[in-house]
C-alpha cells in the first residue's frame, strides 16, 4: 500500500489513510488475496525448504528457469544501480543539509527554510545513576545474563567439557546466480 499508493495518503485521520476510489480499492483487496493465495504459500515453502540438506544432483535447465534467471539479474542490476542513486542523493541531501545548519550557526532556524532547535533525540536508563542513588534497588533490577566468555574460561579451567559441544549449528542454504 505505502510503496504503490503512498502519494494518495490523505492527510485527515492518519497516515494509513488513502484517498483511492472505490475500482482502486478494489485492485487492491484483490492484490492482497492474490498475494495470500498464490506468493504466501510459495513464501512457506521457501522457508521450509531453507533447512533441508539438499541433495548432491542439479536438475536440468528448462525455458522457465533460464527465463527467470534472466529476470533475476536484471533486476538485481537494476536494484544495484538504484542503491548507488540512493547513496548519491542522501549524499547530496546531507551536505545541504550541512550547509543550512551552518547558515543558521546559532538561532532557531531561518524563516521560511528551516529550523534547526534543541531536542530530547533519545531517552535511556543509565544503570549507574540508578546505583549510585539507590544500590538496594538497583541490585533488584539486575537480571543475571549468560556470559559465554565467561564459560569458555571455566571450561578451560575445569577442563570437563568441549566449548563447542555447547554451540548449536544451524545451516542454511546460500542462494546464488550461476554465472
Amino acid at each position: 500500500m505505502k510503496d504503490e499508493w503512498g502519494h494518495r495518503r490523505g492527510s485527515e485521520g492518519g497516515t494509513e489513510i488513502y484517498n483511492l476510489t472505490q475500482a482502486e480499492a478494489a485492485q487492491v483487496f484483490q492484490q492482497c488475496r492474490d498475494y495470500l493465495a498464490d506468493e504466501l504459500p510459495k513464501i512457506r515453502r521457501v522457508r521450509e525448504l531453507q533447512d533441508l540438506e539438499p541433495e548432491p544432483t542439479l536438475l536440468p535447465s528448462d525455458d522457465t528457469a533460464i527465463r527467470l534467471r534472466q529476470r533475476w539479474i536484471e533486476l538485481n542490476a537494476e536494484d544495484t544501480r538504484l542503491a548507488a542513486l540512493r547513496a548519491q542523493v542522501q549524499a547530496e541531501k546531507e551536505l545541504i543539509e550541512i550547509e543550512l545548519k551552518l547558515a543558521i550557526g546559532a538561532t532557531s532556524g531561518i524563516d521560511g527554510v528551516a529550523t534547526w532547535e534543541r531536542t530530547i533525540e533519545t531517552r535511556r536508563i543509565n544503570p549507574e545513576l540508578v546505583k549510585a542513588t539507590d544500590q538496594g534497588l538497583f541490585e533488584q533490577c539486575q537480571v543475571p545474563k549468560f556470559d559465554a566468555t565467561k564459560l569458555k574460561t571455566l571450561l578451560k579451567t575445569f577442563g570437563k567439557y568441549d566449548y563447542e559441544s555447547f554451540q548449536e549449528v544451524r545451516r542454511t542454504r546460500d542462494f546464488k546466480i550461476t554465472e
